[in-house]
């Protein structure tokens, strides 16, 4: 025998297993025969300690033991597993010197063996069933005669085990020959009626026919009196109702049962059908008379009926109706009856899951064909070459024509000529779905273009692989676009026309105003009063454009009041008659109850002149002007594709002229400031730009509509409000007489030469003026200065450190007897100045002439402080 150990090789767990199953006995009591064996081993061997075990590693079973009590087979599992897992003999004469079981249980502990061998049981097979091993406390080799007895005895213990191999399976094939005798007959019954199910579910015309033969065979063959089917209901897809197929042996006498029946409806979890709903699993009920979830004890009790059988029919997993069979006998001697029941579950769940998948069907493809009929996308039906097979309404209405005349058409007879070998590359590569989208144009039957984005996805139509193309029109979308680019170039114009105003409103302020000062003086020459006049007119000019640039920059101060458009229009209507000449007809449409709006009145009257005048040049020869308005309510979409506006109510200003019109080149350009079509030194070009910049402010969005021939038609939305229009009050402007004053006014500019001409004129009208360069030196002079001599704080909105507002706060806390003046030429925060007028605080826009300073003093002064200007600091005379 070799002492060397063998190379371990796993033992597949579910192989081992079956094989030492068919022994029979690995869980009985010892076989005497192995018994015998085990105590021949040890005699043999000399060994006080022999046992045979079958098992794998992991679980061994003593099937024979000799010498062994509980806790030396304890002891020893650890040493019959390593002989288990070995495909060789194992001799060990000495455990202690050998490393790998000194250290084991039955070596260190009781009963401390030394010595032991093991032989591996082979029934044939690659795997060890066993062992026949024998122990020993002692150190000692076996003989090479006591090793061959322990082979002969092994080989012995393997015959043993086969005969009761063979003796286990004589003896159940001779159960198995009784037991398939005894169930021949039914298993003949069930094939029948099993055969019998499938003809009637697979020929049946309807779920109704089908289940009502079902019902006649089940109890054919059970006996039953009553059977019925309860079906989910298509429209509350969570309740049982009544089918109409029903199996009564006696009509009559199950009448009232079945007019019970067939007016109840069971959700999911209610009543006995209601929990079989639920669960989806069969039920069994033995007394219907006392079972409290049976909704139909009593009359089932009055029928007769005990016992009730409640299969599910199934379709796909899921529960699509009952089947209900009720007797007056248990069907406990029906012993095929869990079988037949299931069956017919199966079989019959599958005819009305069919019955329903149909009607889905046909739901679902009316649903498609509306959804392909309704959508407002063009779709195409087409094949592999880009021929049409089918199109629906909105691809007819893309292409300006009929049904009849898209089916056929190749793809490429939908496109502009010069696209054409570009949309062959690219239909070849959308039905290969290396592309899923593109942009493109189509030709309609009209000859019009029009920009379309197309989807493409492979479907199946009329049996064949085809291609659906769904395609949008982007035309919107790319007006859109074009108007964002004409909004984001307007912006920075506008951004950049902001910026400048503010030092040029300075500037502007001094010119005007020095040129008026000289202009006073009585001895001067005709010649140089006529230059000076020139040059007051030119500032004039310049700050008329700077109004201009700040109303297109969206940064002048408005001075808002809710308003009735319709009187806005009205107030201006003779002046645009003169405006416009009499060859142009002017007419008005004004809706009666038009809606409110908040708006300053005499910015909506420049851009009502704006758009006036740029009709009359439209019109050399003549024609119409129509102004309309009217109230209008947007939805989203609406609102969105005018110009990203929120939707809600708004009140439409449109004005209309029958003039030469403008192509879409120009169109695009019209609102950018300096952009104009008239000939050098007859227009700044900042007209519309300050329409667009007013509305804009306001709130609203203008837009504009023109063909080349036709005319142009501008329609603004402006949002309308709910509350009351006021009332403008104009007050009366002193006269040049009262303008002179003997007030103390603390002038504070941090523009030098703003402050020293706003200083002169003022002393010149009689005011006694204290001058700082900013609010921190206005300050030292308020509080240094003796107390009350201050009547007026003339100061600019913004400069640096200390802000006009800030500097007016501080200001009356010690003059609180005080009135304040504001000048501004411009200022990026216009909430400032809005907070300004809203507190009714005196507010004078730059540039100012000193007559227009004097009068703004005066009316300050000589007024409870609440009244405001609505000349924006202009002499009226040189209006």
């Amino acid at each position: 025998m070799d002492s060397r150990r063998s190379t371990n090789h796993a033992t597949p767990a579910s192989e081992l297993n079956t094989d030492l199953r068919s022994y029979a006995f690995l869980d009985a009591k010892c076989e005497a025969a192995l018994q015998e064996l085990a105590q021949l081993a040890a005699r043999t061997t000399g060994m006080p300690f022999a046992a045979i075990t079958l098992g794998e590693p992991t679980r061994l079973w003593f099937k024979a033991a000799c010498g062994f009590d509980a806790q030396l087979v304890s002891a020893g599992i650890e040493l019959c597993r390593t002989v288990v897992g070995q495909r060789a003999p194992l001799h060990v004469a000495d455990a202690t010197r050998w490393p790998e079981f000194a250290t084991s249980a039955g070596v260190q502990t009781y009963p401390h063996l030394r010595a032991f061998a093991g032989i591996p049981l082979q029934n044939g097979h690659v795997h060890p069933i066993g062992s026949l091993f024998v122990g020993d406390t002692q150190a000692g080799s076996l003989t090479d005669d006591q090793q061959d007895v322990l082979r002969i005895l092994a080989r012995q213990v393997v015959t043993q085990l086969e005969l009761a191999r063979r003796m286990n399976e004589v003896h159940r094939a001779e159960q198995t020959c009784v037991l398939a005798e005894s169930r021949l007959r039914h298993q003949h019954r069930l094939l029948q009626l099993q055969q019998q199910i499938a003809v009637a579910a697979n020929e049946a015309t309807s779920a109704v026919t089908a289940l009502q033969t079902g019902l006649e065979l089940v109890c054919a063959h059970t006996g039953w009196p009553v059977g019925h089917c309860y079906v989910i209901d298509y429209q509350r897809r969570s309740e049982l109702v009544t089918l109409g197929a029903w199996h009564l042996r006696d009509p009559e006498r199950f009448a009232n049962f079945r007019r019970v029946t067939e007016a109840l409806r069971y959700a999911a979890g209610c009543g006995i059908s209601g929990e079989v709903l639920r669960t989806g699993a069969a039920l069994c009920v033995e007394n219907l008379g006392t079972e409290e979830q049976f909704r139909r004890a009593d009359i089932a009790r009055e029928a007769g009926l005990r016992y009730g059988h409640f299969i599910p029919l199934k379709y796909g997993g899921a529960t699509v109706g009952i089947l209900e069979f009720f007797s007056e006998f248990p069907a406990a001697a029906h012993e095929d009856l869990g079988a037949v029941l299931n069956y017919v579950g199966l079989q019959f769940g599958q005819v009305i899951g069919r019955d329903r998948t149909n009607h889905v069907m046909r739901e679902s493809e009316r649903r498609l064909r509306d959804l392909f009929e309704s959508s407002p996308d063009a779709i195409f039906v087409e094949d592999g070459n880009g021929n049409v097979l089918d199109v629906n309404p909105a691809a007819c209405a893309l292409h300006e024509t009929t049904r009849d005349w898209l089916i056929g058409k190749n793809v490429l007879d939908l496109v502009p000529p010069a696209h054409r070998e570009a949309v062959r590359k690219d239909f070849a590569r959308l039905a290969r779905l290396e592309l899923d989208y593109v942009e493109g144009e189509s030709l309609t039957q009209t000859g019009r273009i029009v920009p379309v984005e197309i989807r493409a996805n492979r479907v199946e139509y009329a049996g064949q692989p085809a291609l659906l193309l769904h395609v949008r029109s982007v035309s919107d979308r790319k007006q859109l676009q074009q108007q964002f680019l004409q909004a984001q170039r307007t912006e920075a114009i506008g951004q950049l026309a902001g910026g400048v105003a503010h030092d040029f409103n300075n500037i502007l302020t001094v010119i005007t105003g020095y040129s008026e000062l000289l202009l006073m003086r009585a001895e001067l020459p005709a010649g140089v009063r006529h230059r000076l006049r020139e040059i007051e007119q030119a500032g004039f000019r310049g700050a008329n454009l700077t109004r201009q640039l700040l109303a297109f920059s969206r940064k002048q101060v408005l001075q808002p009041h809710v308003l009735d458009l319709n009187t806005v229009v009205a107030d201006i209507e003779k002046m645009l008659r003169r405006l416009i000449g009499e060859n142009i007809e002017l007419v008005t449409y004004l809706q009666a109850g038009l809606g409110h709006i908040k708006a300053d009145p005499s910015q909506l009257e420049q851009v009502l002149m704006n758009l006036a005048v740029n009709a009359r040049d439209a019109m050399p020869d003549g024609g119409s002007l129509v102004i309309g308005t009217a109230d209008v309510e947007l939805t989203a979409a609406a609102a969105w594709r005018i110009g990203n506006l929120p939707a809600g109510r708004y009140v439409v200003l449109s004005v209309t002229d029958t003039g030469c019109g403008m192509p879409p080149a120009i169109i695009g350009r019209i609102f950018e400031p300096f952009f104009t079509t008239k000939p050098a030194g007859k227009g700044t070009g900042l007209g519309l730009a300050t329409c667009y910049g007013i509305v804009k402010q306001s709130g609203g969005h203008i837009i504009v509509e023109s063909t080349p021939g036709q005319g142009t038609k501008f329609r603004i939305y402006l949002p309308r409000v709910t509350e009351a229009a006021t009332p403008i009050v104009v007050h009366a402007l002193p006269e040049d007489a009262e303008l002179r004053g003997t007030e103390t006014i603390l002038l504070v500019e941090d523009e030098t030469t703003v402050r020293l001409l706003a200083a002169e004129t003022l002393r010149g009208y009689g005011y006694t003026v204290l001058e700082a360069g900013n609010g921190e030196e206005a300050l030292v002079l308020a509080q240094t200065t003796p107390r009350q001599p201050f009547d007026l704080l003339l100061t600019d909105v913004v400069m640096p450190q200390v802000s006009g507002p800030e500097l007016a706060k501080l200001f009356q806390k010690t003059y609180p007897g005080a009135r304040v003046l504001f000048t501004s030429g411009y200022t990026n925060d216009n909430t400032v100045i809005q907070n300004i007028l809203q507190q009714g605080v005196g507010f004078l826009e730059k540039p100012y002439t000193g007559t227009a300073l004097a009068r703004k003093i005066r009316e300050v002064l000589g007024s409870s402080g609440n009244n405001r200007s609505d000349n924006h600091g202009q002499d009226p005379d040189r209006r």
